[in-house]
């Protein structure tokens, strides 16, 4: 290791021989620090390809043809030559429309304008040159193909338009764009819900993939998992409003290898990015009682305001006379907001009667009138291989034998409110719901083979 370090600090030596100063305790933290995130590299699954088979008219395949693959938001371009078998490929490309340019000697120049490559996906398009000069140029329209010929998966993807325009619903919480994967064919259980709120239990859990199990689907952000560690598909912690959204897309079945450790489907995630121009929106979804009808009996209205508000902005990093980032560099920030009021919920539950507070359980009966008895954990032991115990003496638990966590957990639960043993307490609290998140993406291309992306999310929660 020693020996490497010097080599290093050899290399890193001036034309003038002055050596740079280099620490190799932080040279060794930065090589630990790397080798600890390859773990963290995934194969880059929302990127797409476009691939296909360059030929002249006779169907004879064209080998070292350039070929040009340019975004068309960002100009960023990606360069790559034909096989000796007339194949190209162009991989790792984010989401976007395409137009492709392909170049010989000996052929007229072809260019395919507005390929579509939605997330994860591989396209097929072949091109046929002409023969004639390069400075002729012979443009077609691409068409997005019917079939995908270059994977067996089974998926649907939903571009960005349809994330925009379509509709989601909002009851007490955010907007979700977990729910767009209500469009998936064999895709079921899938609910309004899912969001940001007090009103996400249960939702986005029940959620299943052509019959698989609940809790199973895998998500991802930007080709990276993002899974909670106890709950598989829980995408309420995820800071990323329907705004942030890009395209998506749900794999349902024959996945690739890469997704083998996932029982049931994938769900891929891109954020937006910012392009070569800059553009950015508000918005407020707003619905108050004030505006709400009275039903037919009511006395009133009930209390209901809630009010989801945002704006977003993206371009290219352009700082005046300090740096151009325009088809290099680029940006993309979102902030969203929510907030909900509600009226009493009105609901009844359980709690401890003064005399449970204390121990006492001899009143504690079933609707038979039979005791419920209260089974000392002390007295746990085998007989005749089964696990018993003893029910406390005239089940009450002693005072010295309830915890001083459970005495100071019963501090914050209210006394009931009727005087009975089930269902003593009516809650006459209101939902509330405040949400903060935002995110920032950064794109830049070091050359037409180097990029480089990052995302940043965070969002906090406060409500009852």
């Amino acid at each position: 290791m020693q020996q490497l370090f010097g080599a290093i600090e050899r290399g890193l030596k001036s034309k003038e021989g002055t050596a740079m100063k280099l620490s190799r305790v932080s040279l060794g933290g930065w090589l630990i620090m790397l080798l600890g995130l390859a773990g963290l590299l995934f194969g880059q699954s929302d990127r797409g390809t476009i691939t296909g088979t360059v030929t002249d008219p006779s169907g004879a395949v064209i080998p070292d043809a350039a070929v040009t693959v340019t975004n068309v938001r960002t100009d960023t371009k990606t360069m790559v030559t034909s096989t000796s078998s007339g194949n190209y490929a162009v991989p790792l490309l984010p989401a976007g429309t395409y137009k492709i340019t392909v170049e010989k000697q000996g052929f007229k120049t072809a260019v395919r304008e507005s390929l579509p490559l939605l997330v994860g996906q591989t396209v097929r398009e072949d091109i046929i040159l002409q023969v004639g000069e390069v400075s002729q140029t012979v443009e077609v329209e691409a068409v997005a193909p019917l079939l995908k010929p270059e994977t067996s998966e089974l998926s649907t993807a939903v571009s960005n338009k349809e994330v925009m325009d379509l509709p989601l619903p909002m009851s007490g919480e955010a907007r979700s764009p977990i729910n767009f994967i209500a469009l998936v064919p064999g895709v079921t259980g899938a609910q309004n819900g899912g969001g940001y709120g007090n009103n996400t239990t249960g939702r986005t859990f029940a959620t299943s993939v052509n019959g698989g199990q609940t809790f199973a689907f895998e998500i991802q952000v930007d080709g990276a998992s993002i899974q909670n560690t106890n709950v598989s598909g829980d995408f309420r912690n995820i800071p990323m409003p329907q705004d942030s959204i890009n395209e998506f897309k749900v794999e349902t079945g024959n996945f690739a290898a890469e997704f083998g450790r996932t029982g049931g489907g994938i769900v891929t995630f891109t954020t937006r990015s910012g392009t070569n121009e800059l553009h950015g929106s508000a918005y407020d979804f707003l619905r108050n009682d004030a505006l709400d009808a009275r039903g037919f009996y009511a006395l009133n209205t009930p209390k209901l305001r809630q009010n989801e508000f945002g704006a977003n902005v993206g371009g290219p990093l352009w700082i005046p006379k300090v740096y151009d980032g325009r088809n290099k560099t680029f940006f993309f920030f979102y902030y969203d907001g929510f907030r909900y009021r509600s009226g009493a919920a009105n609901f009844k539950t359980t709690v401890p009667t003064a005399q449970q507070r204390d121990g006492d359980f001899s009143d504690l009966r079933n609707s038979s009138g039979n005791l419920i008895p209260i089974y000392d954990p002390a007295t746990t032991r085998t007989v005749n291989g089964q696990v018993i115990r003893d029910p406390f003496p005239g089940n009450i638990i002693p005072s010295g034998r309830i915890s001083t966590v459970a005495k100071n957990i019963l501090g914050y639960v209210p006394p009931p409110t009727f005087n009975q043993p089930f269902d003593n307490f009516l809650s006459t609290q209101g939902g509330t719901n405040d949400t903060n998140m935002w995110g920032l993406r950064i794109d830049h291309a070091f050359s037409a083979k180097h990029r480089l992306s990052g995302w940043y999310g965070w969002n906090k929660f406060e409500g009852i």
